[in-house]
């Protein structure tokens, strides 16, 4: 307890571990999702990330405030989507930043889905994740 009493006198951010439950709204059509690591794996609508996630309710299970980012998946792999790819919440994601953009890339997420050969677009590329 000490620690993380020095930590806030500090400064230092202190991830979240605890759920939110809040609603997740993409602010474009399609967003980036990546693993635990922040490893880009995909670009997907709304309907599909929450499918392979899990997450029918399309909540936040996890928000890392050091991050700046929330996971959606409920099982399994761990999916995490920036907070700069969703709607401002009210507990998590409440800082804004400008939306991600992939490497080399001059426009946002949303446009480079079809000239990104690393990440594909799901759904309808054979990278995709199957939903079972």
């Amino acid at each position: 307890m000490l620690s993380v009493v020095l930590m806030l006198l500090a400064g230092t951010p202190i991830a979240e571990p605890a759920s939110s439950g809040e609603v997740i709204r993409f602010k474009a059509r399609q967003a980036l999702v990546s693993d635990s690591a922040g490893i880009p794996i995909f670009i997907g609508t709304r309907d599909f990330v929450m499918k392979i996630a899990r997450n029918e309710a399309g909540t936040v299970v996890r928000y890392d405030a050091l991050s700046n980012r929330v996971r959606v998946s409920t099982v399994g792999t761990e999916l995490w989507l920036s907070c700069s790819e969703l709607e401002p919440m009210v507990s998590a994601c409440r800082r804004t930043a400008p939306r991600r953009r992939l490497r080399g890339a001059d426009q946002p997420v949303d446009d480079a889905v079809t000239s990104s050969a690393r990440v594909p677009p799901c759904p309808g590329d054979p990278r995709c994740p199957k939903i079972d």
